[in-house]
């Protein structure tokens, strides 16, 4: 791991390779001591499970959309990076991908129900930033019929609301020796970004934006499951493709709102994001900006 945060220049070389000394380097060690974040990051499940029985998630897949049957439920300690691995590959084992075949182009596109990145931003985020202080704590996963959640024990603090999430917004790490490593081994890229990451992912692809819930004593991001059909009927689909691009001939750049009213869209807005989205895929526009700022525009050769 050390090699790769200097490699992605995350760490200048600490010309060392000895354990205590490159824990001593990142802020680990309290009096020659591995701290309580030490043991989170990097401790062995064995160790974990008899000192730290807080280092947990629970992953459960259950059936319908309440908790009354389960259809697979594990528990699993380990430190954060054994953590996400097994928790991401959890969720990809019960992440159905959708297929349909796009309007412009002879081919199928596979999306799945809820979008990877968007998920592991959520799972980090939680390992993250939870309260590790409570040693019944954990992080929960559930994948239900029609959404998945992710629960992490601690609300929301420094004053911030869910409102301040879903906005430009100051990071402030609840655990920063803990967010440190995780930014220089690359699993946070930006600070004060990944909530708007998230946001972006999910309209990208066409699938609901994830929600944010302060339960107070926990955290709580609800991502909701897509529309079974995402898009229009074929022929539909052909006319509007060529109605945007007409439009945005004529007038682009254009936000989605202003595509929406130039070619009359009578659909859900899903639908309208994966008709763009399919239209990206087939080289046919671009997606330049971010945010409210974010237009679509035609793709020149």
């Amino acid at each position: 791991m050390i090699e790769e945060m200097i490699a992605s220049n995350r760490l200048i070389d600490p010309r060392t390779r000895d354990p205590e000394r490159l824990l001593n380097g990142l802020g680990l060690l309290v009096n020659g001591e591995i701290s309580n974040a030490a043991a989170a990051l990097f401790g062995r499940a064995s160790r974990l499970q008899t000192h730290y029985p807080q280092s947990q998630v629970r992953l459960a897949r259950f059936k319908g959309v309440t908790k009354a049957e389960f259809l697979d439920s594990r528990q699993l300690t380990g430190n954060i990076f054994d953590l996400i691995d097994a928790a991401e590959s959890f969720v990809a084992q019960y992440n159905p991908v959708q297929s349909i075949i796009s309007a412009t182009q002879m081919r199928r596109i596979d999306t799945p129900t809820y979008e990877p990145r968007a998920v592991r931003e959520g799972m980090v985020n939680a390992l993250a930033h939870r309260d590790y202080a409570e040693s019944a704590g954990s992080v929960d996963i559930a994948i239900y019929d029609d959404r998945l959640e992710i629960v992490s024990t601690g609300g929301l603090r420094f004053g911030l609301t869910v409102d301040d999430l879903v906005a430009n917004h100051q990071s402030r790490a609840w655990n920063p020796l803990i967010s440190n490593v995780l930014q220089r081994a690359g699993y946070v890229e930006n600070w004060g970004r990944g909530t708007l990451q998230m946001l972006e992912w999910t309209a990208d692809a066409g699938l609901p934006a994830p929600v944010f819930e302060d339960l107070r004593l926990a955290m709580l991001v609800r991502f909701s499951s897509a529309d079974k059909e995402l898009s229009p009927s074929t022929r539909d689909a052909d006319n509007t493709t060529q109605a945007i691009l007409n439009l945005l001939e004529q007038k682009g750049p254009l936000a989605f709102s202003e595509i929406a009213s130039g070619v009359n869209w009578n659909g859900t807005t899903r639908q309208l994001r994966h008709v763009l989205q399919t239209m990206n895929t087939a080289n046919q526009i671009d997606h330049v900006g971010k945010n409210r700022g974010a237009k679509w525009q035609i793709r020149r050769s």
